[in-house]
């Protein structure tokens, strides 16, 4: 192989590995919204149930598209995150609930 074909495909090993990089982001960023959603729609359950089913229904569909798209690896990821830091966005809600 000449020195312009093996240039030429470490460039695209570099370039596949940073899509499949951006893409496992993505998709855990999509997890990470979907328990935000999950988390927002308990509150808005006692203001108006129809609203909170749909936000609910729309985190679980957020959900499905992230694992989707970044697979194992972010959902372990995300589960030991809402551990970690997922009471304090309940309880940042109930402190704006009058």
């Amino acid at each position: 192989m000449n020195t312009r074909a093996l240039k030429w495909k470490a460039g695209s090993d570099g370039f596949l590995n940073r899509i499949s990089k951006i893409k496992f982001f993505i998709g855990l960023l999509l997890i990470i919204l979907s328990f935000i959603f999950g988390k927002i729609a308990l509150p808005v359950l006692a203001m108006n149930p129809n609203l909170s089913i749909l936000i609910y229904a729309i985190s679980w569909v957020i959900f499905l598209v992230g694992i989707a798209i970044c697979g194992k690896e972010g959902w372990y990821m995300t589960k030991r995150l809402d551990k970690r830091y997922g009471n304090r966005v309940i309880d940042y809600f109930k402190t704006l609930m009058p």
